[in-house]
């Protein structure tokens, strides 16, 4: 369970100062604590702001693109500039950059009232157990706190290299109902993209980004018709993350996208297909176009309580808009945690700060706190090995349901007290040697040579199994899976299966540091697992290791057991899962089977 740290701005101004304070919580459960404190005034960093903000308009493209702006003057033509910014403008636009950066630090650390904020701030973050999100809840009507480069302060500036990336938030927040998990199921993240006015920029470059994703199903459309968009926005098939890319601008306090080149939508206009579309699962929001931080304002004003949405502070470049996402998607994608992929992506920006002094600062989380925000892994049905896709079939919004009324304690006691007493038993059963092979010294050497061989020579692997289980080649390169062998009892639909998984590593990792990757998974994928061994063993003559699991499924509970081994980039894993009455009938069969899972020379 993540720790969530939520700094609130209240009343007050740059003159007198705001209230402010800190509360701490944990994922689904009310604040352990809260700092009430105040902010001193500091007139110089609205100040800074604001002459940085004007100087950073008059900058005019230097390479051939233009402002994601419906009213940008930089571009006569597409691939035309005009106006170019001299050394002399941009030399100025960043030492302003400097100066606000300087002021924004020196603001955040100051004593005094600040103090017992800033004192329990460090506290928490020096405590380095389980991840940390920051969430700035702003709860003034003054538009600039949305705009500074808040990520600049000393306490997120981790030494250990942690990606410690601060989100922002109104003061209007909930959970968000989802009325019709549309998800169950599938395998890849449904994303809607809408790329609309397309006047002097490229927005086909965000689409090939989310094309060249393996794991993400995209339907998009181009400069869409008013109807045609809200039509596909409530669909029943149900989106993971809606994208925005084009023209944006706030006209009158109001926020608005330019669908085409002659038509355009405030929040207001598409409030009731968004709400429908967030009721279907819809998580993330992604705004890849001018000032639509505004847009984001204009959303919880409307009720429209969306998990996570990512936007832009400013006016921004098309070059930059585009280089975002591409960094965005590509860390995302691979698995990092949504503020971790923020962060590195902002920083990456870096390279056109010699142009546009204080792009780093335009992209920006926007989180509803109420809310976890979700991994690329959970948005797919995936986990991070992949290989837990439609294994775990939970209904998380009974899950949701169940704990939050006040029974699930109660429940909880008994079951757990139940389960205690079956796992001391069980565990008395179980003859697994960590530094051996798997015993399975209940099947005879003859009835062992009477079975079976499956052998995958694109994967390089071959194993032995029973005559009466039956293989079921999957193949799938998405998830992983392989292949089954399924045995189901007669007279009875519960079925004993052994699940073989190759998975295909991008980085290296540590035998260790995979093994705890797929504990924290498990523990995530149910809130009613326990983990009943977790060691070391051999598997075909190389070290891997050896996990023995209980997990909840509707009013069953099954056991399982999971052996994992590393050779070079890939991992090989076979899961042995069974009913818990059923499990121990089994084991011998199936650790047998898992004792003669060799690896050979691969044909890929």
């Amino acid at each position: 369970m993540s720790r969530v740290a939520v700094l609130k701005i209240g009343v007050g101004d740059f003159s007198e100062g705001f209230d402010a304070s800190l509360q701490f919580w944990s994922d689904n459960a009310p604040p352990t604590e809260e700092i009430c404190s105040r902010l001193p005034g500091n007139l110089k960093v609205r100040a800074f702001y604001e002459l940085w903000h004007s100087a950073y308009l008059t900058l005019k493209p230097i390479i051939p693109n233009s402002m994601r702006s419906k009213n940008d003057n930089s571009v006569s033509e597409i691939g035309q500039t005009t106006n170019r910014a001299s050394s002399e403008g941009v030399s100025a636009c960043r030492q302003l950059a400097r100066s606000l950066e300087a002021e924004m630090k020196s603001w955040l650390m100051s004593g005094g009232t600040w103090q017992p904020i800033r004192e329990g701030l460090l506290k928490e973050l020096s405590n380095k157990m389980g991840e940390i999100r920051i969430i700035l809840q702003i709860n003034n009507p003054d538009p600039v706190l949305w705009k500074l480069p808040w990520h600049v302060w000393d306490l997120l500036q981790d030494d250990d290299g942690s990606d410690l990336e601060i989100a922002l938030s109104s003061s209007e927040f909930k959970r968000a109902k989802v009325l019709n998990k549309t998800g169950i199921g599938k395998e890849k993240v449904r994303i809607l993209g809408v790329l609309g006015d397309s006047t002097g920029i490229n927005v086909q470059t965000d689409r090939e980004e989310v094309e060249r994703l393996s794991s993400a199903d995209a339907i998009f459309l181009d400069e869409p018709q008013p109807q045609d968009f809200l039509k596909q926005l409530r669909s029943e098939i149900g989106w993971d993350i809606f994208l925005f890319s084009g023209h944006s601008e706030m006209v009158a306090e109001n926020g608005r996208i330019y669908i085409n080149q002659n038509s355009s939508l405030e929040v207001s206009d598409f409030r009731n297909s968004l709400r429908e579309a967030i009721g279907k699962g819809l998580k993330i929001a992604i705004f890849n176009s001018c000032d639509s931080v505004g847009l984001v304002r204009d959303l919880a004003q409307a009720g429209l309580y969306i998990p996570v949405a990512i936007a832009m502070r400013e006016q921004v470049p098309d070059a930059i808009a585009q280089a975002f996402l591409k960094e965005f998607l590509t860390e995302y994608a691979s698995g990092q945690s949504l503020q971790t992929s923020v962060r590195r992506s902002r920083d990456r920006l870096e390279d056109w700060e010699q142009v546009w002094p204080g792009v780093t600062w335009l992209p920006v989380i926007c989180q509803n706190p109420a809310e976890v925000p979700p991994t690329w892994q959970e948005l797919s049905g995936n986990s991070i090995s992949k290989y837990f896709a439609n294994k775990f079939n939970f209904n998380s919004g009974l899950i949701n349901f169940w704990f939050s009324s006040k029974l699930w304690l109660i429940a909880i006691v008994i079951f757990m007290s139940v389960i205690t007493v079956i796992i001391v038993l069980e565990q008395k059963r179980i003859a697994i040697q960590p530094e051996n092979k798997i015993n399975s010294s209940k099947i005879s050497d003859n009835a062992a040579q009477s079975w079976q061989l499956y052998e995958e020579t694109t994967e390089g692997i071959r194993i032995k199994y029973p005559q009466d289980w039956q293989l079921q080649k999957i193949q799938d390169g998405f998830s992983g899976e392989v292949a089954r062998f399924i045995r189901t009892q007669e007279n009875n639909l519960t079925q004993q299966q052994l699940i073989l998984n190759v998975e295909t590593l991008q980085q290296p990792i540590t035998l260790e540091a995979y093994k705890n990757l797929v504990i924290k998974q498990i523990k995530r994928s149910n809130e009613q697992v326990n983990i009943l061994e977790n060691k070391r063993t051999i598997l075909d003559k190389r070290e891997g290791y050896l996990i023995v699991y209980t997990y909840k499924e509707g009013a069953s509970t099954f056991q399982r057991m999971e052996v994992g081994v590393l050779n070079w980039q890939k991992v090989y894993i076979l899961i042995y899962q069974a009913e818990m009455n059923q499990y121990q009938h089994f084991l011998p069969i199936s650790k047998a089977m898992i004792n003669s899972f060799e690896i050979i020379e691969s044909k890929r």
